[in-house]
């Protein structure tokens, strides 16, 4: 669908928050402004009034050369917690990334007529290394992100905004989103309320790291049934308890949502010689007998071997296979 009408644009926006394990459901028109949205994740259910509008190159000669602006429209009187948190998204469609805007601290107001402006150097830092912080006048905040990241940033823009107001913090949380470094020591230097945020930050954008190589090294196929899949799921191998460990390419396996779910129930589970095998203890359990007919579709179309990346070092190693069985408890 074209993202440059609003009802493609929001659209474009409900996907990418449903890729991500949450369930979005819109509570009014789609193709009208504000979008308002009740969110589900695994933790909690919130709702958000979205006002979000594409961004804007300033034109040469007019303005600033390296902003881009939109404007979004005057609403009514607004009662916290009545409709949602109010998000300002600004949406770049050249590069997929969305930028948010705190929005106006007093809620009771209307929300005026306004011009938001973000640097385009913002915008590539978000392309290049996932997140990007720009501090702006009147102490406001802008965070710019991959659109994948839409549902998490809805889930906590307001620690996000809360922390970017800090220099120092905010430099901290981009750094390690970029460097994804696997360690907690620089956490130290963190303002102690918000050193929860970028440790949660930089999980969130780790786990987004190994999804998208472990999905690329795979070529968007289930691993065990070869099958091009819409919404491929990155699944650990072994969970261990190095996060350098679980997050290498090698530990991961993509799998459609059926044989993910037969995979972490060790219904189905792969060897070191990468046969996939099936569990009949475990289908003896089930009431299924050594009848793999009856446990269709969970078992229909797997391969004797699992799916190969082209590089060895992306492929799974031994002792992660031992580890994963061992951690899921595996029975043959």
């Amino acid at each position: 669908m074209h993202t440059d009408t609003i009802q493609g644009m929001h659209q474009h926006l409900l996907n990418a928050i449903r890729m991500h394990g949450r369930y979005a459901f819109p509570l009014s028109d789609i193709s009208s402004q504000p979008l308002r949205l009740q969110v589900i994740s695994r933790h909690k259910t919130f709702s958000v009034i979205l006002h979000c509008s594409r961004l804007i190159p300033e034109v040469r000669g007019q303005g600033h050369p390296d902003l881009f602006h939109f404007r979004f429209p005057r609403t009514g009187p607004r009662r916290p917690g009545a409709q949602g948190d109010t998000v300002i998204l600004g949406w770049w469609p050249a590069a997929g990334i969305c930028v948010g805007f705190a929005a106006r601290a007093d809620a009771r107001r209307p929300l005026r007529a306004c011009w938001r402006h973000v640097r385009e150097t913002t915008l590539l830092q978000a392309y290049v290394h996932g997140l990007a912080v720009e501090k702006q006048a009147q102490g406001c905040t802008a965070i710019a992100f991959p659109s994948d990241a839409l549902a998490y940033y809805l889930e906590h823009s307001c620690q996000l905004h809360a922390l970017a107001r800090s220099h120092r913090d905010a430099e901290l949380l981009c750094s390690s989103v970029q460097a994804l470094q696997a360690g907690g020591d620089d956490l130290c230097t963190a303002t102690h309320r918000h050193r929860r945020v970028i440790s949660a930050t930089r999980r969130f954008f780790r786990k987004r790291s190994f999804a998208a190589r472990v999905l690329c090294a795979y070529g968007g196929k289930c691993a065990v049934c070869w099958s091009p899949v819409a919404f491929p799921e990155a699944t650990h191998i072994a969970p261990g308890s190095s996060e350098d460990a679980v997050s290498t390419t090698s530990n991961g396996l993509a799998l459609c949502p059926n044989h993910r779910t037969a995979y972490e129930t060790a219904l189905i589970t792969v060897d070191e010689w990468y046969r996939v095998l099936v569990s009949r203890s475990r289908l003896r359990s089930l009431g299924m007998g050594d009848d793999n007919s009856r446990a269709s579709p969970v078992l229909a179309g797997l391969r004797p071997y699992v799916l190969l990346p082209p590089e060895h070092f992306q492929r799974p190693r031994g002792a992660q296979i031992r580890e994963g069985q061992r951690a899921r408890g595996w029975q043959p």
